[in-house]
């Protein structure tokens, strides 16, 4: 006997029917009853809110036109206290009573006569969604009674004022209420206990404040004593930073941090990751691509979208078992996180099926980005399976569409690929023939490229490979460059030729984040650096030169050792010109405290990029002449 794992959710569910046709609820009735946990049955709108009110049902069915209170009326009471799942059941067919309904959040709307089979459909899916909500709401109960019970001081700020201060912090500074210690005139200085070399030692909360952000990764030992302490008693705190999305606000908890992280992680696997892969389940992926798609629209910057998914995959579970199909997505999953950035986006969007939002990605490099995953994963050794290969799909955002029609697009793409064969990428963009024939020219540029960089059976890729790929990076990601890499870029740089070994060449490292803020009003074109963790200034010293005039090719050649070092270490960069320019000069001249004999030359920001550029391959035969100018040709006597 067939039982429709729906049923379960069903089965302990309430519902209020309210219609003012007795033969109607009759039926109505006798079809929920054997179907749901308890059938409340309404005459009106206003029965109706009485029996809301008494019995607390899980989900209303309602009739529109009723006696009394209509049904529109009794949803627009409800709307007031209730987000109750509503269906709304109507044999009128008005455009204006669909349109109230949608504006009252109805979650479906019904033609009568009802539909029995439309309508236990509808009752099983809000009853999923029910449950699901409900658990979500018992979990977030369960970590808000644990966030109560824990001795943690919360400190919320913008970084220049503290805009909440949890009731366990404000007790230990004395105070009841927010309000309170603002008109005090005190400030959270005024509780810290700071030793030489403390990073805080005589700073001003902003001023330590920022130095936090600058390293989110780890964590701070402060020392604060209290309102009712004396002054030798002195508390130790363990402070961490967390960033509160999209609100230009940052969390500091001064605490135990084991037991918060863990709550944190609980509430993470629950609301957003997949139970096996810990990636983002389907919900939370499309919650952060409506997101990414908002942005996308408003600075008109690129988003691709690529879909994949496991070719002959049930073949695989049907031959191996399931617990051996599971391991292969996961060692998939795995490969595949370890081949993206850390701003894309990676879900699971149902069994064996993914899919990565790309921010700041051209189809062009969506398309290479595809075609490189799906090497890789044909070249995985799978445990006791061996290869595996996958089909991709891939497109991007067009004008002002929404997910819907995005999400489609994608799988349209990964169906077509599909169906010529599987371990494809096929390719989805704007229906014009000369763009589309533009991306594949393009991404077959890329693809000669890769072929020079990565197929010539080294066991390194050659330096063309990091020449290729060196391209001017203006977005970074908020982590910080290792020490130990930037004396290697250095080396680099060090190691470019000079005239007669001069080496008319210093080098400024900045990691100074008040220092970096203040090039832009110098540099007029340097914005990217608010966005930099680390800079190289390097300046030129005509006092070392052996050869008069030769230091801006030296230094020239220092720079371009320096960028294609970046490019080898997995980092971004962008060269900044500074020399001639007198005021760039002058300006970080001034900044920095150089010495008048030493020359600002270029500066180049560095950090972990946040926006893939393809390769580029700029040869040029336009610019080649043949032992005389203008020449193209080879002379016979040419070897």
């Amino acid at each position: 006997m067939f039982v429709n794992p729906h049923d379960n959710f069903l089965r302990e569910m309430t519902v209020l029917f309210v219609e003012d046709e007795e033969i109607v609820r009759a039926s109505m009735e006798r079809i929920l009853k054997r179907r749901v946990k308890e059938i409340y049955l309404a005459s009106n709108g206003k029965e109706g809110l009485d029996m809301f009110r008494h019995k607390n049902p899980d989900i209303i069915i309602s009739d529109i036109r009723m006696p009394q209170l209509d049904g529109l009326d009794m949803i627009r009471e409800l709307r007031k206290t209730s987000d109750i799942p509503i269906i709304i059941a109507s044999g009128h067919n008005d455009e204006q009573f669909l349109l109230e309904a949608i504006e009252l959040n109805v979650d479906y709307y019904l033609k009568k006569p009802i539909d029995q089979n439309r309508l236990i459909s509808a009752l099983e899916k809000l009853s999923i969604l029910y449950s699901e909500r409900k658990s979500l709401e018992r979990n977030n109960r369960l970590i808000q009674t644990i966030m109560d019970v824990i001795p943690s001081f919360l400190l919320i700020t913008d970084g220049e004022e503290i805009t909440k201060l949890n009731k366990t912090f404000l007790d230990f500074l004395g105070f009841d209420s927010l309000i309170d210690y603002k008109k005090s005139g005190k400030t959270i200085d005024d509780f810290l206990v700071a030793k030489d070399g403390d990073f805080y030692a005589k700073k001003k909360f902003p001023v330590w404040f920022s130095e936090i952000v600058q390293h989110p990764d780890l964590d701070f030992t402060m020392y604060m004593c209290g309102a009712n302490d004396l002054p030798d008693e002195t508390h130790t705190f363990l402070v961490h930073l967390t960033v509160m999305p999209d609100s230009g606000l940052h969390l500091l908890s001064f605490t135990d941090i084991t037991l918060l992280e863990t709550i944190k992680s609980l509430y993470h696997e629950l609301s957003m990751k997949d139970s096996m892969t810990r990636i983002y389940n389907r919900k939370k992926f499309l919650d952060e691509l409506s997101a990414e798609i908002q942005r996308s629209v408003r600075y008109q910057h690129p988003l691709s979208l690529i879909m994949f998914d496991i070719d002959l995959f049930k073949r695989i579970n049907d031959t191996y078992g399931h617990q051996t199909g599971d391991k292969a997505i996961l060692q998939i999953v795995k490969l595949v996180r370890q081949s993206i950035r850390t701003t894309d986006i990676f879900g699971r969007y149902g069994g064996e099926e993914f899919i990565i939002s790309l921010p700041e990605t051209a189809i062009v490099e969506a398309a290479l980005i595809a075609e490189r995953l799906r090497v890789k994963i044909a070249e995985l050794k799978i445990d006791d399976i061996g290869t595996l290969t996958c089909s991709f799909g891939v497109t991007h955002l067009i004008d002002n569409e929404g997910v819907d029609e995005l999400i489609k697009r994608t799988d349209n793409a990964l169906y077509l690929a599909k169906a010529n064969g599987r371990n494809l990428v096929e390719v989805f963009t704007q229906d014009k023939t000369d763009e589309i024939k533009k991306e594949s020219n393009s991404i077959e540029i890329c693809q000669n490229i890769d072929s020079l960089c990565y197929n010539n059976g080294d066991e390194e890729p050659p330096a063309l490979c990091a020449i290729f790929n060196r391209r001017s990076i203006r977005h970074y990601r908020k982590e910080n460059i290792p020490r130990d890499a930037i004396e290697t870029l250095l080396r680099a740089a060090m190691a470019a030729p000079s005239a007669g070994n001069q080496q008319p060449w210093h080098f400024i490292v900045i990691d100074d984040r008040n220092i970096l803020d203040q090039v832009p009003a110098i540099h007029p074109h340097s914005n990217m650096i608010l966005e930099a963790p680390v800079a190289v200034l390097v300046c030129g010293d005509p006092t070392l030169e052996k050869h008069k005039g030769y230091w801006v090719q030296d230094c020239s050649a220092a720079v371009e050792n320096l960028l294609i070092e970046v490019q080898v270490l997995g980092f971004g960069a962008v060269w900044l010109g500074v020399y001639p320019r007198e005021d760039r000069v002058d300006g970080l001249r001034r900044l920095l405290g150089i010495p008048e004999h030493v020359i600002p030359f270029a500066l180049v920001p560095i950090g972990y990029p946040s926006v893939y550029k393809p390769p580029a391959d700029r040869y040029n035969t336009e610019r080649i002449s043949r032992n005389a100018w203008g020449v193209k040709e080879i002379r016979k006597n040419d070897s």
